[in-house]
Parts: structure tokens; sequence; C-alpha cells
């Protein structure tokens, strides 16, 4: 939704920061239905994770979303884009309509048709603009993040997506901010290593599937994961690297080989597979981890999905494979223990696994 005279970039401030231009904060956000945003809604807070409240996932579902912009004059604006890896719509048929009206009280407002779940992972972005004045103009994100439970499988998802947004296998929600060039332990356990390198982008683009632009994509200044390592005990080693939002991917390649689309390359000791799906998407399984890979523009986004008890088994570790665990520590990030340093692997190695939580251990007779 271009602001008119202002730069239409997200412009999504750290949880419990102030925001720079009130005028573009949500005053309440009223959600009817199965649905709740867990901890409840702040003006200042632009991240969220919502829960379900009925005993069917099939109910899992919001009957309408209704947003009150803080000005209260038609200059207001409000958007809404769900699932931007599956449906991308901001019409005025489909989405939250501009320039709404509540008669009571002469409030503008926007609301939204009823929107039920997918299974796994399901993202929700609220954009809120204003332009009654040049100097003032301004756009702001609010960003939920809703896991809808899978009854036939038992599996838990978490995923990492955006600058890095974490959701966690038993549904915490928290950001990590590394260091541009660093790499850090992503999920660690005795059997797999899985590293990301985090590079600072000031920003970019949505992709382009089949010639179609994606919509609702990250695009401000921050830092987000670029290239992906990924080794087994028994030798094997991926390597993904982003590319540009048109291009896809840069590089998939396991052991040295690079992966050509639709082709599939097991990996050693029947330990899993490798298979690049499209130019924009490759999946991973190693033992019980299965792992989507999304190329955004210039970074990854990810979804991941293991059972909790095969999880806990295996004492994974990394700032997203702990997330298993029902603890929560006096940290910075309530959810990681120790501070994120602790998983910077050391040497800048890709597929290394020095840091201070390591679960991996390769095989002594390679």
């Amino acid at each position: 939704m271009p602001v008119h005279g202002a730069d239409p970039t997200p412009n999504t401030p750290p949880d419990g920061s102030n925001a720079v231009s009130p005028t573009c904060l949500l005053e309440r956000l009223s959600l009817s239905g199965g649905l709740r945003l867990r901890g409840g809604f702040k003006s200042n807070l632009f991240h969220y994770m919502c829960e379900c409240l009925a005993g069917d996932p099939n109910l899992c579902q919001w009957d309408q979303i209704v947003v009150y912009p803080t000005p209260y004059d038609f200059t207001s604006l409000a958007e809404l884009t769900f699932n931007q890896w599956k449906e991308h719509w901001k019409t005025n048929d489909t989405a939250i309509s501009e320039h709404g009206w509540l008669k009571d009280a002469g409030a503008p407002f926007a609301h939204s048709k009823p929107l039920k779940l997918n299974k796994g992972l399901n993202h929700l972005k609220i954009g809120v603009g204003w332009n009654k004045k040049l100097t003032d103009n301004c756009y702001y994100q609010y960003e939920i993040l809703c896991q809808r439970p899978d009854s036939s499988d038992g599996d838990d998802a978490g995923c990492v997506v955006g600058d890095p947004q974490f959701l966690g296998l038993r549904g915490q929600s928290y950001q990590v901010h590394g260091v541009p060039g660093e790499i850090y332990s992503i999920v660690s356990t005795p059997a797999m290593q899985y590293n990301a390198r985090f590079v600072f982008l000031d920003g970019g683009e949505c992709p382009v599937i089949d010639g179609q632009p994606l919509t609702g994509c990250w695009s401000h200044p921050g830092t987000y994961l670029g290239e992906l390592g990924l080794k087994t005990n028994h030798g094997d080693r991926i390597r993904i690297r982003s590319g540009s939002a048109q291009e896809g991917l840069k590089l998939v390649e396991v052991n040295g080989r690079p992966v050509d689309i639709e082709e599939s390359v097991e990996l050693a000791a029947g330990m899993g597979m490798v298979t690049l799906d499209s130019t924009h998407l490759v999946t991973v399984s190693i033992g019980s981890w299965q792992f989507a890979f999304e190329n955004s523009d210039h970074f990854v986004n990810q979804r991941v999905r293991i059972r909790l008890s095969e999880a806990a088994e295996e004492r994974a570790h990394g700032l997203l494979g702990q997330t298993w665990r029902e603890v929560t520590y006096k940290n910075a990030i309530k959810y990681v223990e120790g501070s994120v340093d602790d998983y910077v692997v050391k040497d800048g190695d890709l597929f290394g696994d020095k840091f201070s939580f390591n679960q991996f251990q390769p095989k002594l007779d390679m």
C-alpha cells in the first residue's frame, strides 16, 4: 500500500520500542472467532504469536479482524496480507478495505472476511499508513504468526523468517539480530549440524514465482539469513546460498556438487534427502528433521518440522533447535540459553561445530 509522498517500505521497530510516528500505530485490533493473540495486543509491539482456542484444528480461524488506526480521519489506511507463501491478496474485494468508517464516534476502521488457518504455519501482516501531512507520512506493519496443529501426524513446526523472526517448536516467538558476516548455530544434534551466515540487507524486493511477484515480503534494513550450511555425522555437507528475488536460490549443492531443479540427492547411510523443488525452494530431510528453505531476496525463509519427543531425545540445541524445551531463562531472549554470542561458530566455518552448546558428534569410523 503506497502512502503518497512517503517511503512505502515497512518500518517495524523492535518489540517494546517506541514508534517514531504514533499516527501510524494501531489503537486497537479486534479479533473474533477461534483464535487469540498470546499476551494481548499492545500498540507499540509489532510481533505476535496467536493460538487456537478450538479443540478441533479445523475450527482454527478468525471470523473477522477489525483494525482501528490511531488517527480518526479518512487519511488513515489499512491493509492485510495472509500467508505470503500461499495466498497473496491486497485488493478491496479480498483484503482489508481502505477508508472504512465506524459510525460510533466517527472513527475509521477496516475489517477482513473470515480467515481460516492452513495446516502448519500461517503468517498475517497488518499494515497501517497515514498521509495527512507530507511531514508525517508513515507506514508500520504488525506481524502475527499462527501455528495450526495437525492432529494426523503429531509433528511440531517452527520457522525462521525475515530479519529474522524465530517461531520455536512450542510456538515461542523471538527475534535474533545477529552480526553480519558471523555464522550461528540454528540446530545442533548428535547427527546433524545446521548453521547460518547472517548478512545485512538495506532493502529488497518480493520474489517472482512463475512470472508473478509475491506480496507482503520483508524489505526493511536489517540482518537476515543469507547462506546455510548443514552437515551429517556420516560426512555429507549441504550448502545453500540465497539469490535475488527474480532468479531464486544462487547455489544448492551436496558435497560440492550442484543440485539441479527437480533433482533429489540421497544422503549417506539413509539419513535423508535433498530436493531442489524449484528456483526458489529446496527441501531437506535429515533424520527426523524436515526443512523447507524458500528464497526471498538475498535471504532465506524457512520452515522446520520435528516431533517434540524426537527433538528432546536428541537433546537438540542451537538458536531454534533448543525450543523443544519448556524452560525460560532470565536472558535478553528468554527462550534462548545464554547469550546470542554463545551461538557464534568459531573460525567462521559454515560447517563448523565449535560453539558453546554444541551437540554434534561425528562418526569415529569415518
